[in-house]
């Protein structure tokens, strides 16, 4: 019995108790009426101990949260206790009409809902709207492949601490987006107000028939504002604009193109280094050429690459091209640098077609064409110093005697000389005399050289021959080039290449170029890709192993003039699999 008092008695001071611990909940907005992007600050003020954290997500329906903070105060007044929480928070509506802050519960403690007016429109006070977004497109009809410039400005009367702008996205047709230049800053005025503002402009290119659309874009931004809601007097709103809405209407290429290249642009300017002024040409030496390709409207790379036509006696091998594009005020420059290294290979006065590009005028709506004109040059013949002449042909010292009498029976017919009063004038010394008797002379002064020389060489040493047979001097000039190649080096390799053919045809070969007309078709290639390697300035990791290889094939089966060529075996008896380094 007394312990059911006991119970009585502890549940009436729990119920009477409870209305002291139960916390109040209280939500105050700065504002009941807001413009779509604006924002508004909701503080839900606690006094007491909350019985727990609150629940935002309630929020989350009809609000975004920016930004949330939390402070709380312990305060001991003549002995009384309290105790306060303060929850800040920046929400931004996600829709317009009356949208209403939910109420928002600490456990078991909640506050009432609160009604916001949202209207379709941001709301300008009587000194203006503070934030502005702006965005436009010229032209808003265009072509496919022709450059759309759009323009976003960002306006603003206070204080910007921070803003964000989503990205564009183009959608409806397929479209290359590229920015031009840095944000430029500048001031202006609106409705009689004086802004500061910020303007990027992106440059669009629509690549098919269509309506380009581009969606609404976001701008987030923060603006310091003194409407007393804040510590101090001050706060900082958070912002969001909108800008309209864009179409582009697309139309498809003109049909008189007649397959000719699709450049849609404003200006085209084409320019030829040897218009200027003419270099000297000289045969097997390369000249470098500048082709610059400048178009108003398309970036560069939207450009095609250039390729002169060249005629017979020419070789040419083009660079990598050089891509760059500037800004201008009516968008981008695309701007293409072409070197072409030419090598004449035949001397005379010859004649280099022009060329031309069309392109097409998008103000005009007319093809216009960028010419580079033909020009006339003069070609000399290779220099004595830069191409080595073959070696003139000694005749060998054994044949001399055939030529002259023998040494017992040279001195023998030398009539002795007359004195000059005896002299008959009808019978004179033929000057055919005088040649046999220097030859004879010259004969023996070799034999008297020649014993010189044997008697210093020391016993057992084998004399040298001066001049070795063809067949020996092309097979080690062969070697050599194999050699160069297999290092892969390209300028070791094609210097080989020169000495092995003038070599191996002493009469027809001087230069690179004669060489390659003397061989196949798929050594003249790899003879060209390695000219190409030494002109380019982007010279690669050049690999010799394949010219090595057609050079050994064509060596093998190539016979002049009914004598096969003498090789060692590229695959050593017995071992069909192995290669024999030459």
């Amino acid at each position: 019995m007394v312990k059911r008092i006991l119970s009585f008695i502890l549940i009436g001071l729990l119920l009477a108790a409870t209305p002291l611990w139960a916390a109040q909940v209280t939500a105050v907005a700065d504002r009941n009426r807001i413009g779509e992007g604006d924002s508004l600050h909701l503080e839900l003020r606690v006094q007491g101990k909350p019985a727990a954290d609150p629940d935002l997500s309630v929020l989350k329906q009809d609000w975004d949260i920016l930004n949330r903070s939390r402070n709380s105060q312990v305060q001991i007044v003549n002995g009384d206790f309290t105790r306060s929480l303060v929850i800040s928070l920046t929400l931004m509506p996600k829709r317009s009409g009356e949208v209403k802050i939910p109420a928002v519960c600490f456990g078991s403690d909640c506050s009432l809902p609160l009604p916001i007016q949202v209207s379709t429109q941001p709301l300008v006070t009587s000194a203006g709207d503070e934030l502005l977004l702006e965005a436009e497109v010229e032209p808003k009809q265009v072509l496919v492949g022709q450059q759309v410039v759009l323009t976003i400005r960002v306006l603003h009367r206070g204080t910007l601490t921070s803003a964000s702008l989503n990205n564009v996205q183009p959608q409806g047709v397929p479209a290359d987006i590229q920015p031009l230049g840095e944000d430029r800053n500048f001031e202006t005025n609106r409705d009689g107000y004086h802004y500061q503002g910020i303007e990027r402009r992106y440059a669009l290119f629509p690549q098919q028939a269509g309506e380009l659309l581009l969606p609404r874009l976001t701008l987030q931004a923060q603006v310091a504002s003194a409407d007393g809601f804040g510590a101090f007097g001050t706060s900082t709103r958070n912002l969001r604009r909108f800008s309209p809405a864009l179409t582009v209407q697309v139309a498809a290429q003109p049909a008189n193109g007649n397959g000719r290249l699709w450049l849609p642009a404003t200006a085209v300017t084409l320019t030829d280094s040897w218009q200027h002024q003419s270099p000297q040409f000289r045969v097997g030496e390369p000249v470098t050429r500048t082709l610059t390709l400048q178009v108003t409207g398309l970036p560069a790379a939207h450009l095609p690459d250039l390729s002169l036509p060249l005629p017979s006696g020419w070789k040419s091998y083009p660079d990598q091209p050089v891509r760059n594009d500037s800004d201008a005020s009516s968008g981008v420059v695309g701007t293409l640098e072409q070197k072409i290294a030419v090598v004449p290979t035949a001397a005379g006065t010859l004649k280099l077609p022009g060329f031309d590009l069309d392109w097409y005028d998008v103000n005009s709506g007319q093809w216009q064409v960028a010419k580079v004109a033909p020009l006339s040059v003069t070609v000399a013949p290779a220099a004595p110093g830069s191409v080595s002449q073959p070696p003139p042909s000694v005749a060998p010292p054994a044949p001399a005697p055939a030529q002259s009498a023998p040494p017992e029976s040279t001195p023998a017919p030398v009539p002795q000389p007359k004195p000059a009063a005896q002299a008959s004038p009808t019978h004179q010394i033929s000057p055919w005399l005088w040649v046999s008797c220097g030859l004879a002379i010259g004969w023996l002064l070799t034999l008297l050289w020649w014993w010189q020389q044997r008697r210093r060489q020391p016993q057992g040493r084998v004399d040298s021959i001066p001049e070795e047979p063809l067949e020996v001097r092309e097979r080690d000039a062969f070697k050599q080039l194999l050699a160069a190649a297999r290092s892969n080096d390209p300028a070791a390799t094609r210097q080989a290449l020169v000495v092995w053919g003038r070599s191996r045809w002493p009469e027809r070969c001087s230069n690179l170029e004669q060489l390659a007309l003397l061989l196949d078709e798929p050594l003249q290639i790899f003879i060209e890709n390695l000219s190409r390697e030494l002109y380019s300035k982007t010279a690669g990791a050049w690999q010799g192993e394949d010219l090595m290889r057609e050079l050994q094939r064509w060596r093998g089966q190539k016979v002049e003039k009914g004598k096969t060529v003498d090789l060692p075996p590229l695959y050593p008896a017995g071992k069909p699999g192995s290669r024999e380094p030459l």
